[in-house]
């Protein structure tokens, strides 16, 4: 049985909202309209119409790629420019980046002013502390490792019918 434009987009949101996506419901539409490369207005004004299978299955595996954290638009832009189904690992470094940056400049901002030698010591400090989930592993630094991943980061991997696939 065919799932309805509407029916998509209220699953797919349940599943954003669960995964503490905010605006879970625009972030849905914004990626069904990419998916279906239509304006996301046409999604508001006819929720009746029927998803087919490839275009549902796609919109649902960028909606398990937002539930991991990856943003919507750094899917559907990257996307956008270099193709449908396009993959790099640099944004996940990029991603990273910034999931270690948020945990440790507000620290850093506790002891010092942005700019100064002494910011840019307390950052480093608590960047040598930093316990980080990212996309390439856990960061776990301290004042003797800069690198901060363990060997549970270091797997193999293939690209199997242009997807990752781990190598067991």
């Amino acid at each position: 049985m065919a799932v309805s434009i509407g029916e998509a987009l209220q699953k797919a949101s349940e599943r954003l909202s669960w995964a503490g996506v905010p605006e879970a419901r625009k972030e849905a539409r914004s990626l069904l309209a990419h998916v279906l490369e239509v304006d996301w207005a046409v999604l508001i004004t006819d929720p009746g119409k029927p998803v087919a299978d490839a275009p549902l299955s796609r919109f649902q595996e960028l909606v398990s790629r937002r539930m991991t954290g990856e943003p919507a638009q750094y899917i559907t832009g990257y996307e956008a420019k270099y193709g449908k189904d396009s993959r790099t690992t640099f944004g996940g470094h990029a991603y990273d980046t910034f999931a270690l940056l948020s945990k440790a400049v507000p620290e850093a901002l506790k002891k010092a002013k942005p700019g100064t030698k002494e910011f840019r010591a307390a950052l480093r400090d608590a960047l040598e502390v930093s316990n980080v989930v990212g996309t390439h592993g856990v960061f776990v630094m301290s004042p003797q490792d800069h690198n901060g991943l363990d060997n549970r980061a270091r797997v193999m991997i293939k690209i199997e019918n242009g997807k990752w696939v781990l190598v067991k």
